[in-house]
Order: C-alpha cells, then sequence, then structure tokens
C-alpha cells in the first residue's frame, strides 16, 4: 500500500499509476472489439470513473482515516482550552484551592499558543506523521495524568504538557488538511477547519457544565483517552512511512531555526502570563517578576525579527528562517493575521465572560450557562459552511472576510445593550448568532485564504502563524477582561469582603456563588459594570477588525485550484473529445 503514495517527506498524495496508464492507452481498436463499435465519450468516461474507483479505493479509504483523524485532533484540542472554564469552582472546591485555580485553563493555553508555529515548522524538517503521533500521545498521556491528579500542582503541570501535544494537534491539522483532503476544493476544507474550530471553543463550556454536573470533573480528562488511542493507532497502522535516513534527519536538524522557535515561544507565553498574573492582583504591575517579564517578552519580539531578517540576508549557516519575509510582503495574508488577532481576542473573551455571567448575575449552574451558548455554537457551525459555499467556485474569501468582521461588529454592539444586572437573557440568543455567524464565516475565510495566496513552501508556517494568531488574541483577551473585573474589585469591594475571600474572587469570579447572599449582590453588581466596559472593549477591536479586513481585498485575487484550467480547457476540447488532463484528472480524483 504504502508504495503507492509519492514520498513527499510530508503527506500521501495519490499518483498516477501504471496500470491507469496501461488502461487508458488502450487502442480504439480493443475497444471496439469489446463493445462492437467506437467508445462513445460517455462510455469511456464511465469506464475510466469505474476504474479509478476500483484502483484507489484502498488510498481513499486511508485518505478518509487520515482527514477524520486530523479534524479529531482539531476538535479535541480546541475543545480542552476553553472546557474547564465551567468547572474550575468544581475543580477548585475538589482539590481544596482557591488561588491557583485559574491555571488549570492558564498553563493550557500558554503552552497550546507558543508551540504551534513551532510544530508547523518541524513538521516541515521531521514530516507530518510523526508530529502528529507525538502529538496524540502527549494530548493522550496527559489527559490521564490530569484526571489521575491529587492535588492542583500535578493538575496544571499536567495541563502544560497536554497543552504542547494540543498545540500541535491544533496547528498540524490545519495544515495536513489541505495536503490529505480533497485539495481541488479548498472550499469545503477551510469550512470543515473552520466549524470545527468555532464549535469546539463553544462546545467546551457546555460538556464541561455537562459532564462537571452529571458526573466527577475528572470525567473531562478522562474523555480524551480512548479518542487519543483510537486517532494513533489510526495514524501508525494506516499513514504511509516517511523514508529517509539517519543522516537526512541529522542534516535536517542543521536546517532547523531553533533560535526563532525559542523566541517566539518566550515572546508569546512569557507576554500572557505576564498580563494575566498582574491583572488578576498575583502580582503588581511594579513588580520585579512582571517587569521582568515583560521586559524579556518584548526582548524575544525584537530579537526574533532581527534573526530572522539575518536569516533571509545572509542565509546563515543554511538556517531556514521560521517566519520568511514572503509572508510579509503578502499584504492580503498579513492583513488576515492581523484580523485573526482581533478575531481571537473578542470570541475567546466572549466565551468565557458569557457563562460567567450567567453563573454570577443570573445565578445558572455550569451545566445552563453552557447550554446558553448553543446559539452561538450553531451559528458558527453554519457561517464556516457558508464561507466554504460562498468560495466553493470563485475566490471570495476577501468579500467574507468583510462581511464577517461587520457582522462581528454589529454582534459585539448588540451586546452592550446586554448590560443590566436584570437584562432578560433571551434577546441575546439572536446577538450571539450574529456574533457567530460572523466568527465563523472569519474563520473558514482566512484559512482559505492563507492557502491560496501562500506558496506550498512556506503553507506550513503560514496557517501555524493563522492558528497561532487566532489563540495568542483570545489569550490576551481573557487576560483583559481579568483585568478589567479585578479593577472593578479592587476599588468597590476591597471594604466589604475578607481578605482571603477577595483573594479568591480576583483569580476566579465564579467563586462569587459560593459567598453569602449579601456579598454575592455586590459581586454581580461588579461583575455587571465590568461586563459593560469589557463589550465596550470588543466593540473597538471589531472596528479595528473591519479596518483589517479590508486590507485583504484585491481585484484580481488568485484563483481557486482548477477553476482557470477548467476554463482554459473549455475553449480548447472539442465536443464530445475526453482531454488527456479530463482523465488524469479522474485518476488522481480524491474523495
Amino acid at each position: 500500500m504504502a508504495s503507492r503514495y509519492h514520498d513527499t517527506g510530508t503527506m500521501p498524495t495519490l499518483g498516477r499509476t501504471d496500470s491507469m496508464e496501461e488502461a487508458l492507452n488502450s487502442s480504439s481498436t480493443n475497444r471496439g472489439h469489446l463493445y462492437g463499435q467506437s467508445m462513445s465519450p460517455l462510455r469511456q468516461t464511465t469506464l475510466v470513473a469505474m476504474y479509478c474507483a476500483l484502483e484507489h479505493l484502498p488510498q481513499l479509504i486511508d485518505r478518509v482515516d487520515h482527514v477524520h483523524s486530523l479534524l479529531l485532533g482539531l476538535l479535541f484540542s480546541s475543545l480542552d482550552a476553553s472546557i474547564v472554564s465551567t468547572s474550575l469552582v468544581t475543580i477548585s472546591v475538589d482539590l481544596k484551592d482557591f488561588i491557583t485555580v485559574p491555571w488549570v485553563a492558564l498553563s493550557y493555553l500558554l503552552a497550546y499558543l507558543g508551540f504551534a508555529v513551532a510544530f508547523s515548522k518541524l513538521s516541515d524538517i521531521y514530516g507530518r506523521r510523526a508530529l502528529v503521533e507525538i502529538s496524540w500521545l502527549l494530548f493522550g498521556a496527559f489527559s490521564l495524568g490530569c484526571g489521575l491528579a491529587k492535588n492542583m500542582t500535578q493538575i496544571i503541570v499536567c495541563r502544560a504538557f497536554q497543552g504542547i501535544g494540543g498545540s500541535g494537534l491544533y496547528s498540524l491539522a490545519q495544515i495536513g488538511l489541505f495536503e490529505v483532503g480533497p485539495t481541488h476544493k479548498p472550499g469545503l476544507l477551510g469550512a470543515l477547519i473552520g466549524m470545527t474550530l468555532a464549535v469546539s471553543f463553544v462546545l467546551g463550556p457546555v460538556l464541561g457544565g455537562t459532564i462537571s454536573h452529571f458526573a466527577s470533573w475528572r470525567w473531562i480528562f478522562f474523555i480524551n483517552i480512548p479518542f487519543s488511542t483510537v486517532a494513533l493507532a489510526g495514524i501508525m497502522l494506516a499513514w504511509p512511512s516517511r523514508y529517509g535516513s539517519r543522516s537526512s534527519m541529522a542534516g535536517s536538524y542543521k536546517r532547523l531555526d531553533l533560535p526563532g522557535i525559542f523566541l517566539v515561544i518566550g515572546g508569546s507565553t512569557l507576554l500572557v502570563f505576564s498580563l494575566q498574573q498582574a491583572g488578576s492582583f498575583s502580582m503588581s504591575w511594579d513588580s520585579p517578576v512582571i517587569v521582568a517579564t515583560l521586559t524579556i517578552a518584548a526582548l524575544c519580539w525584537i530579537v526574533f525579527v532581527a534573526w530572522e531578517y539575518l536569516l533571509e540576508t545572509k542565509h546563515y549557516m543554511g538556517i531556514q528562517p521560521l517566519f520568511s519575509s514572503k509572508l510579509v510582503a503578502m499584504r492580503p495574508y498579513m492583513a488576515a493575521l492581523v484580523f485573526m488577532v482581533l478575531t481571537g481576542f473578542n470570541y475567546l473573551a466572549i466565551i468565557i465572560i458569557l457563562p460567567e455571567r450567567f453563573q454570577i448575575i443570573n445565578e445558572q449552574d455550569s451545566l445552563m450557562s453552557g447550554i446558553h451558548l448553543l446559539p452561538m455554537l450553531g451559528a458558527c457551525a453554519f457561517g464556516s459552511f457558508l464561507a466554504g459555499a460562498i468560495s466553493s467556485k470563485r475566490n471570495n474569501t476577501s468579500p467574507t472576510l468583510i462581511a464577517a468582521a461587520c457582522l462581528q461588529l454589529i454582534g459585539v454592539g448588540l451586546l452592550s445593550t446586554f448590560s443590566d444586572v436584570d437584562s432578560a437573557i433571551q434577546p441575546q440568543y439572536g446577538y450571539q448568532a450574529i456574533f457567530g455567524l460572523g466568527v465563523g464565516l472569519t474563520f473558514a475565510a482566512a484559512t482559505m485564504l492563507a492557502s491560496l495566496h501562500v506558496d506550498h513552501e512556506n503553507l506550513a508556517v503560514a496557517q501555524g502563524a493563522i492558528a497561532q494568531a487566532r489563540v495568542f488574541g483570545g489569550a490576551i483577551g481573557i487576560a483583559v477582561c481579568s483585568m478589567v473585573f479585578n479593577h472593578g474589585v479592587k476599588h468597590k469591594l476591597v471594604d466589604h469582603l475578607p481578605p482571603d475571600d477577595l483573594q479568591a474572587l480576583q483569580q476566579s469570579p465564579v467563586i462569587g456563588a459560593l459567598f453569602s447572599p449579601e456579598n454575592q449582590k455586590l459581586v454581580r453588581t461588579v461583575y455587571a459594570d465590568a461586563f459593560v466596559s469589557d463589550i465596550k472593549i470588543f466593540i473597538y477591536l471589531a472596528a479595528a477588525g473591519v479596518i483589517a479586513s479590508l486590507f485583504t481585498f484585491q481585484r484580481h485575487p488568485p484563483p481557486m485550484p482548477g477553476v482557470q484550467r477548467s476554463n482554459k480547457e473549455e475553449s480548447e476540447t472539442p465536443r464530445g473529445a475526453l482531454s488527456e488532463t479530463e482523465l488524469e484528472d479522474m485518476s488522481h480524483h480524491r474523495c
């Protein structure tokens, strides 16, 4: 089976086999003896289609298995980024630790955003299969560790390593699907990726609340294990092996941009860490730790830019730059990258603060607070498939992104009316749907735009950067929302709450549900004010997103794969004749 794949060092692709050539080159005389007359184009087409189906059936089955494995990894890695948001109170009560419980979510998020581009570049050198296997192994093994944790320190450490595996699944899926999937249908691939991402981020709080309500919170992590085992077994058994000697691997290592990888990880994680710690008042802004981490984060980004420029201009030691200057020169791609940061900021922050609002202000349990997000889930899924349909025949990714940015702005603007403590819940379902539709369109269209504008050499890093930008923006958004709430707590509740309760509340707002009724009322008022302030920030950023989306526009964007060629062939091929190119397309058909 493996011998039928071209050895690209990355993903398998279907090739045209010798037996296929023999079938296509059979003389018309022989065909006439077989059918008693010259074969009609329709009969010829039917014969070739049937032959292709039988010839490539094993490869097509393997391809479906690969696609499912990648989508499963994308789903579960994204799911775990938000699944604990509605279960933090349950975890903190069970482990008797209210101070460090936010790190259950933050440790995963920091690792998740830090390693996305690194996995993308490593897979270019060492192959997708090896990196996907390592990612599933890390994700599954440390999910088991999280479920068996006896204290908060154990679960935080396991969540960090789980996040590294999740980062690999997250970024490699968005690269690999454009290699093993139907590459002539980027609209479908973008829709699948966008829908999986949008649905998983929203489904996380829903599923987390449901599990913690009906069973132990440990099953939030245990459910990952059987899926990890099945996916890993499928990849190991069905995925064609990557050929190559140890010497080539050693040569590849020398080309690896390790300084660039560590600089990106350091710059991303240290920035989010300092914002989260200072925003939760765990440390003051002028503390040595916060000042040092912010300074090092800034230096990491400055040195990264200088280092990448050196590699591009001097070809230093034959090292391949992590982020090529060709990507920076692509205006539509860079505009989409900026827009993705802004979308990630608003989207991930909203799916965290909305369930918190339902729990704190509306006094809903973790299950209902997650269920209230279902309108956004459905709208995100629909928006992703709509984006794929819009660009199924023609490259409409830029207009789709512009429309998506406008929908996001309208959605967050309407959410600003959901401000009072006594505001009814029902109207916000429609607001969620509008915003979610914009997010679904954005995730799918941005993924398609990157695949259409970037050459194959830089596609892995380009998709990895899009993936990392989304989570990077979301991590900053969550940290900023924490700052806004804790600013209100510091100025309005410091004289009303005991120091221990105040510290616990600054770490996790939903802890207020355990306070006395009088103090709960005070917390609800502060959170309602903070929610309004958060939405105002989202409105400004959504407006900036509209501006960024405008820079993706091109009068003559790259065509969708196969469209330009098929149009030309239609004009050159006589009616009723079946061209060699069409026959070759059938032999390369992908399910």
